[in-house]
């Protein structure tokens, strides 16, 4: 994984990606709890160990911008195959109809 794109330096060089900050937030017990205790406790708990909040909501806001990046890319992907399919659906009508004219002309000329 590279640094750049999804996480950043924690404290004693070690790297903490925004995936890891997600798996922890999923993992930590919220039953009866709070929203914003639950945070500040996940924060408290970053921060003691040298991951910077600022640096993760900045790979956070980069990650994002990488998905949006990403589904913007797959939609065109989409929208190019919906194309090419509307196109080879006209090419088989064409040929369906030109089939159709292809038998009625051999039945015309077979029944004389």
């Amino acid at each position: 994984m590279n640094e750049g794109q999804h996480g950043y330096g924690g404290g004693a060089g070690t790297t903490f990606t925004v995936e890891q900050a997600l798996q922890l937030m999923k993992e930590v017990p919220t039953e009866g709890m709070p929203e914003r205790v639950i945070v500040q406790v996940v924060r408290t708990t970053l921060e003691s160990v040298g991951i910077s909040i600022p640096e993760l909501l900045a790979a956070a806001s980069r990650r994002q911008d990488e998905v949006t990046n990403e589904i913007v890319r797959i939609q065109g992907e989409i929208a190019s195959l919906h194309q090419a399919i509307e196109e080879k659906s006209g090419q088989v009508a064409f040929y369906q109809e030109q089939l159709g004219e292809i038998g009625s002309l051999r039945e015309r000329f077979e029944d004389q």
